[in-house]
């Protein structure tokens, strides 16, 4: 029986040792905390703006009308004829009232955003060490 090969039997031992490997991983921790204020107050600013007023006034006025000739009641040269005639007119003046032109509600929302971190981590790994003639099996890619 030259051509067949030699079959070695293998028995495989559980020696009774398990060693976890381990490592660190990240995670985020929050904490809620005062990152800012903001104060709303109003301020007086002053401008100037102009208004037009529509008004109105009188005018004195003479006409000269022809009339037929006729005899008159007075003499020349007497009294003067004197017509006192009041005129009137609107003076304006200029005022300010408060009016309510816009309300702003003021409060707070939560954004919610993406910071990313980064930070070292450490991981431990296998390392054997073997004296004389041993032979290691590996599973898988699993490196030594």
């Amino acid at each position: 029986m030259s051509g067949t090969p030699k079959t070695t039997a293998v028995r495989r031992e559980d020696v009774g040792a398990t060693v976890a490997l381990r490592e660190e991983e990240l995670f985020a921790h929050t904490q809620v905390v005062e990152v800012g204020a903001a104060r709303v107050s109003t301020e007086v600013v002053a401008e100037q703006r102009t208004l037009e007023a529509v008004v109105w006034h009188e005018e004195v006025f003479v006409e000269r009308h022809p009339v037929e000739r006729q005899p008159a009641e007075r003499p020349v040269g007497g009294d003067p004829i004197v017509v006192d005639i009041p005129v009137y007119g609107e003076h304006v003046t200029v005022r300010t009232r408060p009016v309510v032109v816009e309300e702003i509600t003021v409060g707070k929302e939560v954004v919610q955003t993406v910071e990313r971190l980064t930070a070292t981590v450490r991981h431990e790994e296998l390392t054997i060490e073997t004296q004389g003639e041993v032979h290691l099996q590996r599973e898988g890619d699993a490196p030594y």
